[in-house]
This record gives structure tokens, C-alpha cells and sequence, in this order.
């Protein structure tokens, strides 16, 4: 096996014959990397579900009976991980500027549940690699999903979003965002505590105005881990602490 000094681009180049891409090493472990399908062998290729497909409507107009319901401590755990993974994949192939729940991934579990402490990202196609990342688009996106997951419903499913048409009557990215913002004030302190919608809130809010690919620009880094991550992971902590009494 080689020694994988990048992760994103072994994996992005990686042939489907390969049964092990490499390892890495960390201090003191190392750590082989295996292709998702060859960990599943014994199984048929692994189905996944969308996000997306979690917490939209089963079909328009009809009543919201998704066949998987998160419950709320996945749905916590999964946003602490979306704000994890955009502090550890922003400028990488992994991570597009317009993420969104369209691109996260969760292997089923059986017909009816999923393995969801393993969420996974879609990348673009290596060759189709942004340039550079628009950081404040990212944590808006990011901001959105936050609110999602809140609630456990899709903005889309939501009335507010009803309010904040374009002329044409057909939704846009720039209305969602005001229509996030202004379902998070109206409603997020109430349904998840003051933590978690400040985090979501500060994400719809943000003005990084980041355009950069360089890692090495921590300033955006530092303030989404204290200001987004450290109340995700409090709020987090307080679903899965056992009652002493």
C-alpha cells in the first residue's frame, strides 16, 4: 500500500478496481482507507438515501409520511457533523460552493432506517472542481440545512417559503434565504433552544464575503467552530446525557 498524503484527491483519482485506496498515517496509528462498496461486500451495492429525500414530502401536495423519520437526536448529530465537515472540507473537491441536502448521503439500514451516524457527501466530479469557494454561500447553505434539521422539514414543505415567491411566482436561492431567516426568527429559539438557533442564525447571517481557496485562512474557520459547532455540540451533549437522578 501507498502512503496517502491527500485524501480528497486519492479518493477523486481512485480506480473501482482498487480494494484499498492507501493509509494514512496520524501520530501514532495508521489508518488504511477502503472504498465504501468493498467494506460492503457481502452485501449488494449499498443503497443510499438523500437528506433531501428525509425530510421532503413523500410526493407534492400530499401529507408529509416519509418512510424514514429522523429522530431528534440524529437530526442533531447530523447538523454537528454538516458544521464539522464544512470547517474540515471547505476548498476541497468534496464540498461544493452550493452544497446543499440534495448532496448528503446515508446508507440504508433495511427498508425502513438508515446508519445515520454515517452521513457522507456527494462530491462534483474531480475535473468539475470550483477554482475557488465562496465561503458565505457555503455557510448559508449550511444555515439552511441547520434550520431543516431543526424542525425536521424541508424549507421547500414549509408555508413561509409561500411568502417569498420571485415575480415569475417560482422560488430562488436569495428569497430562500430570507425566507430561512425569517422562519429561524420566528420560530427556532422555541423549537430547539436559544444554542441552536443562534448557530443557525449566525450562519444565515453571516457576510464572510470569502471568495478563497486558501486553507491557511482561518479567520471564517475560527468563528464558525465558536459561533456554530460549540453550541451544536452543547446542544448535542444535552440530547445524550443520561439522567443521574
Amino acid at each position: 500500500m501507498n502512503e496517502i498524503t491527500d485524501l480528497c484527491t486519492a479518493i477523486a483519482c481512485s480506480s473501482h478496481s482498487l480494494s484499498c485506496l492507501g493509509f494514512l498515517n496520524h501520530e501514532d496509528h495508521q489508518y488504511c482507507v477502503y472504498p465504501v462498496i468493498k467494506q460492503q461486500a457481502s452485501r449488494d451495492t449499498p443503497e443510499t438515501v438523500t437528506l433531501e429525500s428525509l425530510l421532503m414530502r413523500s410526493a407534492p401536495d400530499q401529507p408529509w409520511t416519509p418512510r424514514i423519520v429522523l429522530s431528534r437526536q440524529e437530526r442533531y448529530f447530523i447538523a454537528l457533523t454538516l458544521a464539522s465537515s464544512l470547517l474540515q472540507l471547505h476548498a476541497t473537491p468534496w464540498l461544493a460552493t452550493q452544497w446543499s441536502k440534495k448532496d448528503i448521503l446515508f446508507l440504508r439500514n433495511g427498508s425502513d432506517s438508515i446508519i445515520a451516524d454515517q452521513p457522507y457527501v456527494s462530491p462534483l466530479p474531480f475535473s468539475q472542481s470550483p477554482t475557488y469557494h465562496d465561503t458565505s454561500k457555503s455557510i448559508s447553505a449550511l444555515g439552511i440545512m441547520l434550520l431543516e434539521l431543526c424542525f425536521g422539514i424541508a424549507l421547500e414543505d414549509h408555508d413561509i417559503r409561500r411568502g417569498f415567491l420571485g415575480a415569475d411566482g417560482q422560488p430562488n436561492s436569495a428569497l430562500d434565504l430570507v425566507a430561512a431567516k425569517e422562519w429561524c426568527e420566528r420560530d427556532a429559539e422555541g423549537e430547539a433552544g436559544q444554542d441552536f438557533a443562534d448557530a443557525i442564525g449566525w450562519c444565515l447571517r453571516n457576510k464572510t464575503g470569502r471568495k478563497s481557496a486558501d486553507v491557511k485562512d482561518e479567520g471564517w474557520k475560527d468563528a464558525l467552530f465558536t459561533e456554530v459547532v460549540k453550541p451544536l455540540q452543547h446542544c448535542y451533549d444535552l440530547m445524550t446525557v443520561k439522567s443521574t437522578a
